[in-house]
């Protein structure tokens, strides 16, 4: 730190005399260390009976004249080691949990060691290891950040420092870019410290070795974090090192082949290492090179005992003879940029890794820098440390080596402290975030926008959603012109009242303004509780602010210019008394935090924001338990620690505004788009290893924001700096009402449409059901929901009873598998969506669950699963029943497997499914392959009814019962069958047949319509009848508007030309049909925001170009039943082509169709077995 702090105390136990042991309770310890150099540490041990893990808190306080702790008397702490250092018998490091979100947002505030979440730990062969934490978001273990094993037998070593990594596929923020080969190493180094590096060595190299790389440090339609001029990134060898910690930089000594994207001065240089890498390395070769920063770089070297030879996509770049001896260590650098390595291969031996290893001793430590004031009590109390049990499945997480069962013990011990059990027993958090339906545009003080509103209370009393974010504008009781943040969003805080809660001329003892009342009454008259929105840190005018207002230098003058610290003792007590008033006197219950808890230039770092913060959560949730807290803005930065207190996480971890989260795996729905995004994000929670109590859902979408022309910057944001295309002031420059519009409060905030009734119509029909089923295959605990059929009148009243059925059904589902939804885990192999294979969950307890699956891309896939550990089943002896309850919701048996079987199951593409297993121990009829209502013997004939299937499909049924089978009847018909063996464990009587289902074959979701550039297609009366039927039940007047959103108008035949990874700047396929030039239709998921942004300029600072979602064309007018002639052409560049293939055209809006209408042979008229 600068300026050099004094010289501190160390207090350790050898330092602080001899100690009293007490027990005070029958699962305490308690240790006083009374002589410590004028202070006194209590340390007390906690094991409760139910707990496999161990406490430890150590607490201090400065000590009087008289002996006593003194409580007038403030100290600082500076670093606290928890864990000092506990010596392991035959045992090592196996796994570091580091926070994935950290380097993404952080860069160089983030603090050192607070992306460590937990190091696990393990002994020999043995299935028992443990694991060390400490309650902060700030813990550090110093055993290297991020030391992992890899390779197929994980027999390799490599550690990374201040870096974030994914083994096995990089993931940065929204992409996902996967291993080509298995068992190769891909990396992603985005550094979280400017200016520090990121080392690693993986593999004992000799005296003549080859290695080779792929480098990746851009992409085109998504740039990373451009390199400074003096970072490079590349090959280690000849090289050995020492791992860093939080006092230091890895140390490296070797040699290094590298390349520097940085712009204009690309070169290649084979360097001589010595020390940190940050100090200058002696250049032994370097020559000038033009490669690209967003196509794959190859880079290899070949070195002997004396030289180095390196080469760039296979061509001879620099040689040069080596200086000094030749360490063993092969691996992968990078300084001063963010790269991602991919396809890691090398000659060298797979021994023990060159990385200097340390001793096995346990090391937990943090470093707060936290004043402890008399305000904060006596004692400063330490954030706890955990050591805790586990038991090993066998089965890792790919990216980071943890075992499931080292991912289970530690986050079932999180749970242990969670603060709202009590109200989780009732079932999940349903929460609605109401500005995701553009509520804002609403004004509160006019009667129409107030009864407009009630219509998205009274939708979610019929949804079961019991919470609602209540945001919009009220003109008659606060000006955004009044507003003392930088988004200007001020105006809408705590159900209006903000402006005047945080100036003082409100206080909750005063009574609400009329047109909050009413709209207060509202939410009790539906049973549904306000949430208010709210930003903890804004200029609050109240006794004590001198203690906590700091400089803050902003936008304007005035308030801008102040912030409120929550480091501040006292702005935490005015805060816990205003929020409770607040909940008290409106009837609220809960919060949504946004704009950030950090700040304050006057505190060393961010831990007493943060632990002032987090007072205020815990204070919050002790008086009001029932209450729920939406977390926005950093809460996704910080690890399972800091979550005690809340509900959950941010959901999608970011803005959900669709310009934010960009759409890597296109589609036309955006609910899908969104879905795949949410299973994404919540698989780096898990990684995060965040309990599922507190992994956020988020399902449909955020209504886009955006003024439709796409135009116009916000960087300054005051009046008058908007413009429209026709260079028109968006912005409202006079602070009071429109006489023509009424509108007080100006147009915008920041590019967020105000005064026009812009995309009020935007639900997802077809769409919905996938994103749903994405929350709760991976959030079931907490059902967040978005935009909701409410505003819109014609939504709002057309909207399908069965439809509000559906969504209050599995909402319901998931709080009665409550149980199985808390151990939700990923399937290993399938773990976060990516195009072309299948990925899903696994939520199991006490030998019974479901598997859900998804498939983001067009075409059908499949995942094989094994019985066994990686499914969360611990009986080696036991047999399961598999079915599936979606989207056959009355369930279809598939068969009965037993420990170590292998089971596949096939997803339809763009669909969703889920099976549910649990055990088989009992024998009795059962119908396998159909979907059907009851199964009734009688006489040893067996009675199936309501059997149902795809429309135009056949399925092999398969009959069982303990008994022998005279005879099939399904749906009232005979059917004939053979007698074929029964599958182990099944011991008795089994009958196949074929039964087949009436109706056209042509009715499947995403049918591929054509797999090449030329093919016929044909449109059949059934789909355009099923469309007609959609409209009629369905019956939105729909408008021009409308046609601009691919996910609306449902009644619309596309054809969807998928091409992956679409971009605007691809010129339009040409497509002929029958020989004539079909329209194209260019789809955005952003509506109106259609620019082709350059990146760095334009609409929403380039993200517009991220919301490409490709081609398609509206076959509506098709005559049916007919073939009609397509071709298509790409005038691509051959580069294009392969970063962006065509998958094929794909039929949208068509929904699979199920009956149970059978088609009857001469044959299924008797039965003979």
């Amino acid at each position: 730190l600068k300026p050099k702090l004094p010289d501190a105390l160390g207090l350790t136990s050898d330092s602080c005399g001899q100690p009293s042991v007490t027990q005070p309770s029958a699962t305490a310890i308690q240790i006083i260390y009374a002589g410590c150099q004028g202070f006194m540490v209590n340390l007390t041990y906690e094991l409760a009976h139910d707990w496999h893990f161990v406490t430890k808190h150590l607490a201090l306080c400065r000590k009087s004249s008289s002996g006593d702790c003194d409580p007038a008397a403030g100290f600082t702490v500076r670093h606290v080691n928890v864990w000092p250092g506990l010596q392991l018998k035959d045992s090592k490091l196996g796994a570091m949990a580091s926070n994935p979100f950290a380097p993404d947002v952080f860069g160089d505030t983030w603090a050192q060691g607070s992306q460590s979440t937990a190091s696990f730990w393990r002994k020999g062969d043995s299935k028992a290891g443990l694991f060390v934490s400490v309650q902060s978001p700030f813990f550090d273990s110093a055993e290297g950040f991020g030391a992992f094993r890899w390779g197929s037998e994980k027999e390799r070593w490599g550690s990374i420092n201040y870096g974030a990594w994914q083994l096995g596929a990089v993931i940065d923020k929204s992409r996902v870019h996967s291993a080509d080969v298995e068992n190769t190493l891909n990396l992603q180094a985005s550094s979280a410290k400017a200016g520090s590096d990121v080392a690693l060595l993986l593999e004992k190299g000799g005296t003549e070795v080859d290695i080779a790389v792929t480098l990746l440090e851009g992409f085109a339609s998504m740039p990373v974090v451009k390199p400074l001029p003096d970072g490079y990134a590349g090959i280690l060898f000849g090289a050995s090192a020492t791992s860093a910690t939080v006092a230091g930089n890895a140390t490296v000594d070797g040699y290094a082949a590298v390349v520097s994207l940085s712009a204009g001065k690309q070169k290649a240089r084979l360097l001589q290492l010595n020390g940190p890498l940050t100090s200058d390395p002696k250049i032994l070769a370097e020559a000038n090179v033009n490669v690209s920063s967003e196509v794959p770089v190859r880079i290899a070297v070949h070195v002997t005992m004396k030289t180095a030879v390196m080469s760039i996509d296979d061509t001879t770049v620099l040689s040069a003879d080596l200086q000094g001896n030749l360490n063993s260590g092969v691996g992968l650098l990078v300084l001063h940029q963010d790269v991602s390595f991919c396809n890691f291969s090398t000659t060298a031996d797979t021994a023990d890794s060159p990385l200097v290893q340390k001793d096995a001793v346990l090391h937990g430590h943090y470093a707060p820098m936290m004043k402890q004031v008399p305000s904060l009590g006596t004692w400063h109390q330490a954030d706890s440390g955990i050591l805790g049990i586990t038991k090993l499945s066998g089965k890792e997480f790919p990216e980071t080596g943890i075992d499931l069962g080292e991912q289970m013990a530690f986050t079932q011990c999180v749970e242990h402290f969670l603060l709202d059990k009590e109200m989780r027993k009732s079932g999940a958090v349903r929460l609605h975030v109401a500005w995701d339906s553009n509520e804002y545009q609403l004004d509160m003080s006019k009667p129409e926008h107030r009864e407009e509103y009630k219509r998205l209370i009274h939708r979610n009393n019929q949804l079961g959603i019991k919470h609602q974010i209540f945001e919009p504008r009220n003109t008659a009781v606060s000006s955004r012109w009044q507003h003392t943040d930088a988004w200007w969003w001020e105006e809408v805080l705590w159900f209006q009242m903000g402006i005047g809660l945080r100036n003082g001329s409100w206080q909750p003892s005063q009574p609400l303004p009329p047109t909050v009342q009413e709209m207060m009454a509202a939410f009790k008259q539906e049973h549904i509780s306000p949430v208010a929105y709210v930003y903890p840190t804004l200029a609050w005018r109240a006794e004590g602010e001198d203690e906590w207002l700091y400089d803050s230098p902003n936008r304007e003058d005035g308030d801008l210019g102040k912030r409120a610290s929550l480091a501040s003792p006292k702005l935490q007590n005015y805060l816990i008394k205003i929020m409770n008033s607040f909940l008290n006197v409106t009837g609220g219950s809960g919060f949504a935090w946004d704009y950030g808890i950090q700040g304050d230039t006057r505190v060393a770092n961010l831990y007493a924001e943060v632990r002032g913060w987090l007072r205020i959560l815990g204070a919050l949730r002790e008086a009001n338990p029932g209450m729920v807290m939406d977390h926005r803005q950093i809460a996704h930065r910080f690890n399972a620690w800091y979550h005690l207190a809340g509900s959950y996480s941010e959901p999608i971890a970011g803005d959900e505004n669709p310009e934010s989260y960009g759409a890597e795996l296109a589609c036309l729905s955006t609910d899908h788009i969104l879905a795949d995004n949410l299973r994404l994000t919540n698989y780096r929670y898990r990684l995060q290893l965040l309990p599922n109590d507190r992994v956020p859902g988020f399902m449909f979408h955020q209504t886009e924001r955006h003024f439709d022309n796409g135009t116009g910057d916000d960087s300054a944001g005051k009046p008058g700096d908007k413009i429209d295309s026709d260079g028109n002031a968006l912005w409202k420059p006079d602070p009071f009402p429109d006489p023509h519009t009424g509108n007080y409060s100006g147009v915008a905030y920041s590019n967020a449409v105000m005064r026009q009734r812009w995309h009020v119509r935007d639900f997802d029909y077809l769409g919905y059901r996938y994103s749903v089923m994405s929350t709760i295959g991976t959030a079931g605990r907490n059902l967040v929901v978005a935009n909701i059929p409410a505003r819109d009148t014609e939504e709002y009243d057309k909207f399908p009873a069965e439809d509000i059925h559906w969504m209050r059904k599995w909402f319901d589902w998931a709080d009665v598998h409550s149980a199985e939804l808390r151990r939700t885990m990923p399937l290993l192999g399938y773990e976060f969506p990516r195009l072309g294979r299948a990925d899903g969950t696994v939520a199991v307890a006490n030998e019974a669950g479901f598997i859900f699956l998804y498939n983001p891309s067009p075409d059908e896939a499949s995942a094989t699963l094994r019985v066994d550990e990686s499914l969360s089943l611990t009986d080696k002896g036991g047999s399961w029943l598999f079915s599936e309850i979606y989207p056959q919701e009355d369930g279809m048996p598939l068969g009965i497997w037993t420990w170590a079987d292998l089971v596949t199951f096939k997803v339809a593409g763009g669909s969703a499914r889920i099976v549910e297993l649990k055990p088989w121990t009992q024998n009795y009829p059962i119908a396998f392959n159909v979907s059907y209502t009851s199964i009734k013997t009688s006489s040893g004939s067996i009675s199936i009814s309501g059997a149902s299937g795809l429309t135009g499909s056949s399925a092999e049924v398969v009959v069982y019962q303990p008994a022998s089978i005279s005879g099939i009847s399904i749906n009232g018909h005979s059917h004939s069958g053979k007698a074929v063996n029964c599958k182990k464990p099944l011991s008795g009587s089994c009958v196949q047949a074929t039964v087949s289902f009436n109706g056209p074959p042509s009715l499947r979701r995403n049918a591929r319509a054509m797999p090449g550039q030329e093919a016929a297609i044909t449109v059949t009366s059934a789909m355009l009848a099923q469309l007609e039927d959609r409209q009629a039940l369905y019956n939105v007047t729909w408008k021009p508007e409308d046609l601009d959103a691919s996910w609306l108008v449902p009644s619309r035949l596309l054809l969807y030309l998928y091409v992956a990874r679409p971009t605007p700047t691809l010129a339009d396929p040409i497509v002929l049909i029958d020989n004539e030039a079909a329209k194209i239709v260019r789809q955005y998921n952003s509506r109106g925001n259609h620019a082709v942004v350059p990146a760095g300029g334009g609409a929403a600072s380039g993200d517009t170009a991220r919301t490409f979602l490709g081609w398609y064309i509206d076959c509506s007018k098709l005559k049916p039943d007919v073939k009609h002639d397509v071709s298509i052409k790409f005038s691509w560049a051959d580069a294009d082509r392969k970063a962006h293939p065509f998958l094929g055209l794909f039929w949208q809006n068509i929904e699979d169709a199920f009956t149970s209408d059978l088609t009857l042979k001469d044959s299924d008229m008797a039965v003979f077995v």
